[in-house]
């Protein structure tokens, strides 16, 4: 009888552990990368591998951004597309 208790019990555990870690590796995003940060350059263009997309001035997220975005060049429009913003901070 006490076999089964404790059985049970370890069962549950275990199956607590599952749902925690689970819930842990669906909400830290697979793509984020704290230390690299995207440039749009003075001369337009864009930092390599960048989800951005450049059309003239207009420079559209194609892809949701977790690095910091520096942007040397003037006169530009910025679009989402179907990217999320969650902006943490911004400087002008």
């Amino acid at each position: 009888m006490k076999m089964k208790r404790f059985a049970k019990k370890g069962m549950a555990f275990g199956l607590l552990f599952v749902l925690v870690a689970a819930l842990f590796v669906m909400t830290v995003p697979m793509n984020a990368s704290a230390s690299s940060t995207i440039y749009i350059y003075s001369d337009g263009s864009v930092s390599t591998g960048a989800p951005i997309d450049v059309d003239g001035n207009t420079y559209t997220l194609t892809d949701n951004v977790y690095e910091t975005i520096v942007i040397e060049k003037s006169g530009i429009t910025i679009t989402i597309g179907k990217a999320n913003v969650d902006l943490a901070g911004a400087m002008v």
